[in-house]
């Protein structure tokens, strides 16, 4: 599986490598808008995940693996791996650049406190493993042009589950919001939503005609 983790590293080496400079430049455009910089952040996160299924499926390149000795499932592991670890260094980066932009920018002009903050990582981390568990499954089932047109419904009715889900803990339990009890909870919920993502892409690839 380590092996197929270091191929798409590999095979997408040309658009990781310029992504602090498009990080840096792009985001800057944003700087003015705590909403607008995160949901940026979140985008170009997302497009460093997804340019490893479009590569492969420029170059035909499913055919050509599915036909080695390896198993789908391990397949479908190592694309979980490679996503979450790429989402991991666009996370990295939207907080260097937030970071730099609040250094060059005076708090009372920049609206970039609230996003460079644990809160703001928590929020982009949660958008960002959201889009990544919603679009996985719909990629090994449907392939990438397909995913691509139904992932943001299928995204929003997901987050409106969740946020609907998050305003009745918040109301009924209050007290409980930023204990470890909470995180134990919120630890328990994602990986719940990883494990479900990642059954439903295994059952999904397994039925898709390659």
């Amino acid at each position: 599986m380590l092996k197929l983790c270091w191929k798409d590293f590999y095979i997408t080496r040309l658009f990781l490598i310029p992504a602090p400079f498009f990080f840096v430049i792009l985001l800057n455009t944003f700087v003015f808008s705590w909403f607008l910089f995160l949901t940026a952040g979140i985008i170009l996160t997302f497009v460093m995940v997804i340019s490893i299924p479009l590569i492969e499926d420029k170059y035909r390149t499913e055919q050509i693996i599915s036909s080695l000795p390896v198993t789908k499932q391990s397949i479908v592991l190592s694309r979980y791996v490679s996503s979450f670890f790429i989402t991991g260094i666009g996370m990295i980066l939207y907080f260097v650049s937030g970071l730099l932009y609040r250094s060059i920018f005076k708090d009372n002009i920049s609206d970039l406190k609230s996003v460079v903050s644990l809160q703001g990582g928590a929020l982009f981390f949660s958008l960002s493993f959201l889009l990544v568990t919603v679009f996985l499954p719909l990629y090994f089932r449907l392939g990438i042009s397909k995913s691509l047109l139904f992932s943001p419904v299928a995204l929003i009715i997901s987050s409106s589950v969740i946020w609907v889900g998050y305003k009745y803990i918040y109301a009924n339990m209050q007290l409980w919001l930023g204990t470890p009890l909470s995180l134990f909870i919120l630890l328990v919920i994602f990986s719940g939503l990883m494990g479900i993502s990642v059954f439903i892409s295994i059952k999904a690839y397994k039925l898709k005609e390659l």
